[in-house]
């Protein structure tokens, strides 16, 4: 790889309310994603919101713990955001948000010649950031550099799911890689099957072709469906004991682009390739939900069947 993969959206701290107590841990979908892609041996850079201050420090010491490098943009907030999780019995998160997410002007030598560019979650809805990430993810793909989105919606920030899919749809279009879980579909498109909801994605106009582009669905217990040009996946997920399912979906995207980035582009669309990718982003996906917390796994913990 001739530079770091680099992911784009907002990093936070995540005070976590469960039965056991309470803990304070940083977190955020794409800076997630950043580590899950470091710890799988791919380099790695995050471009996201933080403010010089107790919560800022703890969240860069996180990402540069696991080998994550942070653009020196991302100073840019007067304090750092804070997500509030709360665990039912089953360990299950339902969030409570107070972010401000901005972002400066990213030239286009900050996206030239990277192997892969990740956007998502609520990067990709809150103003102001979120028409500068459209404006990277336009660059991005008219020059031939892959982008990756993952909805990842958070409902308690989005009211209007006809804007919310407008805005998901618009960055799809120019994506080459999209992945979206089961309550995510819930929300952009109630009462649509899922392979309909793979279907629609896979087939969007747009600057990347849907002969280029790889859709996922995730499904919790019950796996995943990917579909690429040559057509659909059913991924099944590990039994494993869930302790929560706090960056499950952040595990199997990174699992799925480190996977992607092991083939030569001209084989991301053939089937062994996403039958390979899913197997592998589900095994990722596994390891997390069975410890606390949003912890992806390391190369090594990621066994091959």
């Amino acid at each position: 790889m001739s530079r770091p993969a680099l992911a784009i959206g907002e990093a936070l701290v995540d005070v976590i309310d469960s039965r056991n107590g309470s803990m304070t841990r940083p977190g955020g979908s794409p800076a997630n994603v950043a580590i899950g892609l470091a710890r799988l041996g791919v380099p790695t850079e995050l471009l996201t919101a933080l403010a010089d201050d107790t919560y800022g420090e703890l969240v860069k010491a996180w990402v540069e713990d696991s080998g994550v490098g942070v653009e020196r943009n991302s100073a840019c907030l007067d304090r750092t955001s804070i997500a509030r999780a709360v665990l039912d019995a089953g360990g299950a998160a339902r969030y409570e948000l107070d972010i401000v997410w901005t972002l400066p002007a990213v030239p286009p030598t900050a996206i030239a010649d990277r192997p892969l560019v990740h956007v998502g979650s609520l990067a990709l809805f809150l103003e102001p950031g979120a028409n500068e990430v459209e404006r990277i993810v336009e660059h991005a793909a008219s020059t031939d550099v892959p982008v990756a989105v993952d909805a990842n919606i958070r409902p308690s920030a989005l009211r209007d799911p006809a804007s919310a899919r407008a805005r998901f749809e618009s960055i799809a279009e120019r994506a080459t890689v999209v992945k979206l879980s089961d309550e995510d579909a819930a929300f952009l498109y109630p009462d649509v099957a899922d392979h309909d909801v793979v279907r629609h994605l896979h087939e969007l106009g747009g600057a990347t072709p849907a002969a280029r582009r790889v859709v996922a669905l995730t499904l919790g217990a019950s796996g995943a469906l990917l579909r690429c040009a040559d057509g659909d996946v059913r991924t099944t997920a590990p039994r494993v004991r869930v302790v929560d399912t706090i960056g499950a979906g952040d595990s199997f995207m990174s699992g799925m682009l480190a996977r992607l980035l092991k083939y030569e582009r001209s084989a991301w669309q053939e089937l062994s390739t996403v039958v390979d990718v899913g197997r592998y982003a589900a095994r990722c996906a596994a390891i997390t939900v069975g410890r606390e917390g949003a912890d992806p796994p390391r190369w090594n913990e990621v066994v091959a069947p």
